[in-house]
Parts: structure tokens; sequence; C-alpha cells
């Protein structure tokens, strides 16, 4: 039971959405008939022995006796009320989606229309106004308000053509205007999520995007001063079209996104958070080590202001991201104290008990006690960065050891490496990892371990590349040796 799709669906909603779908399965209001008293029975179940949800009164045996006590077991019983009370809580989550999105503003949108179409002009015109104000009166001016601008204008112009067939003030201008800000809001919202993809994988081979120019009309005919949205949709764009993104773009769009944060929805002011973020581990990649911490303190201030959680839950790359960067400025009891208060809340990965293990091999690591890092290691993800570093992790653990299976793990991380180029990461990240192992295969190399004049030049080499995965450990490693 603990397996089923109705306890998945169920475990992705929140405390005060389990209260209302609760009042939902009881209102005589969504239901032609009364809702058999099993379904409410089970749902009342299920929620009462949720925490964690792997316990053990979720066997389907148990569930069963409290639902039918003293009733001999009937196969299929169970499952047919699962499945019933599965189809209502898939019906409340529709509900709550249409609920959620119908402003107030497009509630007086859907009157305008209704009015006009039974000709109820009086009732049209007043609802109009509302509309009007109610919609302009948003703070928040996303795609969902540009659209109901533009449907709106457009219901007008509609009502403009029933009396005047032969006049040309049709209130063209004003749909049209919420039109293209509308078409320019949704493809801009298409453009970032396709670029901000593009810098961790590479696109599919042939995907054409809209050109700069196309975008550029867009956002001339329009007045941009007036939509903050925009703006910062506009300054997101530029910042991940340009190849590479300057820190001036970067220092503009963080403080428009700063300037302008009210005027953005939950989701897309944390996706840009994202995105700046990003960008500063992106330059601390390349070598330029003062983006570290100002990577480090926005990561502390977005997971103290919420940006970092989705629906309570964190993203197992934020967290590998988190742990590894507070290892790395020395914190490890905070590292250890932040993953255990996590464990439960991850997300992104159908094996979150794995990334959980991973980021507390980390841990051991920096702990130096590499043994224990080997024996709770596992390469079980599927996130191919969280398989990647678990295996770059098990090499640096065994080069520790002095194991003799070092170089067996070595060539076998290589072929992976190797036959992941250019199809499923992006070129810079595979090209980074390979001269990990390239730069390690030589530190090993016993013409290195007493030549001075070798291990300079492997340094100076490294020091001047941009991008060469876990650096600072194949350093320290180099140095080392030295002694």
């Amino acid at each position: 039971m603990q397996k089923s799709k109705l306890i998945d669906t169920i475990g992705c909603l929140q405390t005060d959405e389990l209260e209302r779908l609760e009042q939902f399965l009881g209102s005589p209001l969504f239901h032609n008939e009364a809702l058999d008293a099993t379904v409410l029975a089970l749902f009342k179940y299920v929620v009462s022995h949720w925490e964690p949800p792997e316990h053990p009164e979720l066997d389907r045996d148990r569930a069963y006796q409290c639902l039918f006590p003293d009733a001999p077991l009937v196969k299929g019983r169970l499952e047919k009320v699962m499945t019933r009370l599965l189809k209502e809580v898939r019906r409340f989550i529709v509900f709550e989606q249409q609920q959620r999105h119908l402003r107030e503003a497009e509630e007086n949108r859907l009157l305008t229309q209704f009015f006009r179409e039974r000709q109820h002009f009086d009732e049209f015109d007043r609802n109009l106004h509302h509309a009007r104000a109610a919609l302009h009166g948003l703070e928040i001016k996303d795609s969902t308000y540009f659209w109901n601008w533009y449907q709106l204008e457009y219901t007008y112009s509609q009502h403009l053509t029933w009396f005047n067939d032969r006049k040309t003030d049709l209130n063209t201008e004003s749909a049209l205007l919420a039109l293209n800000a509308f078409y320019l809001s949704v493809q801009l919202d298409f453009l970032i999520l396709h670029l901000s993809q593009a810098r961790v994988v590479p696109l599919e081979p042939g995907t054409q995007l809209p050109d700069a120019s196309f975008i550029q009309t867009l956002v001339q005919k329009l007045p941009m001063e007036q939509f903050p949205t925009l703006k910062v949709q506009y300054a997101a764009y530029r910042f991940l079209s340009a190849q590479p993104a300057s820190p001036d773009m970067f220092i503009v769009f963080t403080q428009l996104l700063e300037t302008h944060e009210t005027a953005l929805n939950d989701e897309k002011l944390k996706d840009y958070q994202a995105l700046a973020r990003n960008y500063c581990i992106g330059q601390f990649n390349r070598g330029n080590e003062a983006f570290f911490k100002i990577a480090f303190d926005m990561y502390k201030l977005h997971l103290e202001k919420g940006y970092l959680y989705r629906n309570g839950m964190l993203h197992g790359s934020v967290l590998k991201n988190i742990v590894s960067m507070s290892l790395r400025m020395g914190e490890q009891a905070w590292a250890v104290s932040f993953l255990e208060a996590h464990r439960y809340k991850i997300t992104g990965d159908s094996t979150p008990e794995e990334v959980y293990r991973f980021n507390l091999a980390m841990c051991y690591f920096y702990a130096r006690d590499f043994e224990e890092v080997l024996s709770i290691m596992s390469f079980n993800y599927d996130d191919l960065f969280y398989k990647i570093a678990a295996k770059r992790l098990e090499i640096k653990a065994l080069y520790e050891l002095q194991s003799t299976i070092l170089d067996s793990r070595l060539e076998a991380f290589n072929i992976l490496i190797f036959r992941m180029s250019g199809k499923q990461l992006s070129e810079v990240y595979i090209n980074g990892n390979k001269r990990f192992v390239a730069y390690l295969r030589r530190i090993l190399n016993p013409a290195t371990l007493y030549n001075t004049k070798r291990r300079d030049k492997i340094r100076q080499e490294m020091l001047s590349e941009t991008v060469v995965v876990e650096k600072e450990w194949l350093l320290d490693v180099l140095s080392r040796n030295a002694k």
C-alpha cells in the first residue's frame, strides 16, 4: 500500500490541502450521491498514519482490518475503495488548481463574457469596468495576467462590432497591445526554460529557438516600464542567451530581481533566484574564486527566505550544492545538521535515501573517515550528476586509502565519461571530468613522485585550466605528494 498511486498522490498534498480534501470528500456539493463511508474512513486512516509514509500501519492487511473489522478477507475489496479514493483525490486536485488560478480578475472577465453573450449590456458595461479595475490592480502581472487582459479587450472588441460594423474604433490597439504582451511573456518563459537547461545538457539536435531580433521587435512594441515582470523576464533572457554572460549582466539581472521581487509569483521568483545561484556556481567552476563565497551566502539567504523549497521539499541537486559548499567553507557541523534536518524532505530522485547517504558520505570524507565513505556509498541514482559525483567520491576515497582497485575504478569512470560525451551532459562538464581523470593519472605516475619539476608543471597547468573538476583536491594531493 505504501508504494501505491494513492499514497504517492496524497503525499503531494500539504497539510492545509489535506484539511480541505477531507471537507471535499464529505461535502454533498461535489458528489451526486453520498460517498461511501469506507472511502472517507480510508482517507482518515491514511492521514492519521502518514508520518513517515513507510509507517507499518499503512500495510494493506492492517488497513483492511481497520476498515472492515471482523469481516472475512475478500480479494479486491480494499483495492476497490483505494481506487475510488484515488479518483476523488484527483478530482479535488483539479478543483483546487482551478480555484487557485481563478482570480477575481478572471471571474469578472468571465462574467463580462457571459453578459455580452446574453446581450445584457448594462451588466456588461458594469462588469467590464470592474474587470479592468481588478485586473490592472494586480501586483503580479505575469502571462496569466496578460492573457486575461487580452481576453477582456478582445471581448470588448466583439461587443463594439455588435453595434458598429462600419466604424474603425474597435478597441484594436488595446487588444493588440495585450496580445503582444502575452505573446512576449510566454515566449520569454519558453526561452528561459530551454536556455537554462542548455547550460546543463545539450538541446536536441535541430532545435531552433526564436532569435534575438524577433524578441527585440516585441519588446519595442511594448511600454516595458509599465510591466516589471516583463522587464525581469527580458533581463533573464538576455542574461542566459549571452555567451558567456558577463558579471555586469549578472548584476543588472539580480538588481532587477531584487527591485521587482513582489511583482513575481512564487514559482517564477524561485526559478530566477536559481538562475542567479547557478551563474555563481558556474563562475566558480570556471576558476573565478570570488563567486564561491557569493554563491554560498546566496544559498544561505535563499534557504532562510524559503526560496529553495518546492512544496516543503528540497531538490537533491540543491541539497548537494549546500552540503558541498558548507564543507568547503569548513562548516562541517552545520552541514551535518542541515543534512539531517532535510533527510525526509528530498525530492527530484526516486531514491531519496541514497541521495541522503551520498551527502553523508561527503561529510565523512571531509572528516577523513574514508572507510565509512565507502561503506555507505551507492550508485543507484536517477540524476546523472549524482551518479558521476558518487563515482568521483569513491575514487577519491580509494586514493586516500591507497586501495589496489583504484586504477580499475579510474578506468571505469573514464569510460563512463567518454560514453556520455556530447549526449547527456554539457561539454564543459564532460571536459572537466576528463581533466580530473587525466591529472589524477599524471599525479599517480611514479615518475611524478620524486620529480619536483614535473609536479610544478602539473600544478601550473591545473591552475591555468578554467574547468577541472575536483581541482582543489587534486592540488592538495599534489602538494602532499611533494612532502
